[in-house]
């Protein structure tokens, strides 16, 4: 008679064996994505309704659907409190270098007194990368020729302020040739003659200031008055601001000027550098895909993915020392003093920032980096490897795709908990505000900035 076969099913062996590929399975995304970034996608994943995403129940407006969807007004709308002149930066002692964007001057003191002033012949585009933001700098590096990274170019008598930013002369080519007036690329642009006085009076560190208004004049829309008898609400949030970008208000706040641990907001400055220090052309190696991608298509697994590997990448492809000393610079030209950047990703719990320091950084990507907000609200994008590869990806936001998310971030780490930096057309009193909601160490950051937004459209009326 044969023996008796097992049928029995071993419970407890098949749940170890479940257990163990999901354990697996996790560890191996965990290796490509980066762990804080998967943690992100489950955060900004939890609790979603199958079905179409979750939309915010906002009252539309009158005029607000011939506009246009989604509705995002004209960047030049956005306001911001009044931008220092240049003659208001001079300092009283040693060499100072005026850049005036309004009057299209370059100006150089000494002892405060003004020595030369030069016209700037030809700025970049408004928009690009070559745009020079406005702020305070110090020359970093001077050159008699300059090549550019990019196209077979020279800039006469270089003075580098910050990345890809320069004062320079006319743009020639190898064999001498000037080129065309229409060119692309290039700085702030003054003739030969000019630049090299320029370039003979700056010496490294000298202080030198941009001046630039756009985006920043005087508020066009009258300033919101808020109800009296409705409080903010109450929120689990270690911090949180809400802020009119329009006139420059800040409407509510809670511990607004608090450093707290960011995460992948972080993110939003990586990309403002990379922009800044990377040419949008130039070929970036990515290691844990062992290809290459433009530094501008990756922008969009940087905001979409929060990958950390990218973030690395584009740091890494500069010089990580560098990349990160320009992180921390540009947080100093923006007047986020409560600020330090440790990382390029967010993983270290030393990147912080005070919600209103992280205002001044949604009003600079608003007026002046429109293109990253623009990257960071799409629903799902592909970009194409240097070798033709495609790579998809879907945003983890939970308000991407939405008609009145401008654009933002999310993070999440143990330190940070769940922070999130979102830009919100929002409608008020009638009209339609660009509002900047910061939330940092929330529990549910959504659910705070939900709650924000609706109080806001209850107490909010126009002048």
């Amino acid at each position: 008679m044969p023996p008796r076969t097992n049928h029995s099913f071993d419970a407890p062996g098949f749940l170890f064996a479940v257990q163990f590929c999901a354990v697996v399975l996790v560890m191996v995304v965990a290796t490509h994505v980066g762990v804080s970034a998967l943690a992100e996608s489950w955060f900004a994943q939890d609790d979603q309704p199958e079905g179409p995403p979750e939309r915010p129940t906002y009252a539309l407006v009158p005029g607000v659907a011939e506009i246009g969807s989604p509705f995002v007004p004209a960047i030049t709308e956005a306001a911001a409190p009044t931008v220092a002149s240049v003659g208001e930066m001079v300092p009283e002692e040693g060499r100072f270098i005026g850049v005036d964007l309004d009057a299209r001057e370059v100006r150089t003191y000494q002892g405060g007194q003004l020595l030369e002033t030069y016209p700037i012949l030809k700025l970049p585009a408004p928009g690009t990368h070559w745009e020079p933001p406005g702020g305070s700098y110090e020359v970093i590096e001077r050159a008699t020729n300059h090549r550019s990274r990019v196209g077979d170019i020279a800039l006469p008598y270089t003075v580098e302020f910050f990345g890809t930013f320069f004062i320079h002369g006319w743009p020639y080519r190898p064999g001498g040739e000037t080129v065309p007036s229409d060119y692309p690329g290039g700085g702030i642009t003054l003739s030969s003659r000019d630049a090299q006085e320029v370039f003979s009076f700056a010496r490294l560190g000298t202080p030198l200031y941009v001046h630039a208004t756009k985006g920043r004049a005087a508020p066009r829309a009258a300033p919101l008055s808020l109800r009296g008898d409705i409080a903010p609400p109450t929120l689990g949030a270690r911090a949180w601001v809400v802020t009119d970008l329009t006139t420059g208000e800040v409407l509510a706040g809670h511990n607004e000027e608090r450093a707290l641990p960011i995460a992948s907001i972080t993110k939003l400055m990586t990309a403002v550098v990379a922009g800044d220090m990377i040419h949008p052309e130039e070929e970036v190696y990515l290691p844990y895909k062992g290809v290459t991608y433009r530094a501008a298509d990756l922008l969009y697994p940087l905001m979409l993915r929060s990958d950390n590997a990218v973030s690395n990448a584009l740091a890494n492809h500069v010089g990580w020392d560098t990349f990160l000393r320009w992180m921390n610079d540009k947080a100093d030209a923006l007047g986020m003093q409560r600020s330090a950047f440790r990382d390029p990703s967010g993983l270290s719990a030393g990147n912080v920032a005070s919600p209103n320091d992280l205002v001044r950084l949604a009003r600079y990507l608003y007026t002046d980096t429109a293109y990253i907000l623009a990257a960071s609200k799409e629903d799902a994008w592909n970009i194409r490897s240097s070798g033709g590869s495609t790579w998809r990806m879907t945003n983890q936001n939970r308000f991407a795709g939405d008609a009145y998310f401008v654009g933002g971030k999310l993070g999440f780490t143990d330190e940070a908990k769940k922070t999130g930096l979102s830009i919100l057309a929002v409608p008020v009193a009638g009209d339609v505000r660009i509002t900047a909601v910061v939330i940092l160490g929330s529990d549910d950051w959504k659910r705070d900035t939900d709650r924000l937004v609706a109080w806001l459209g209850r107490v909010a009326q126009a002048n």
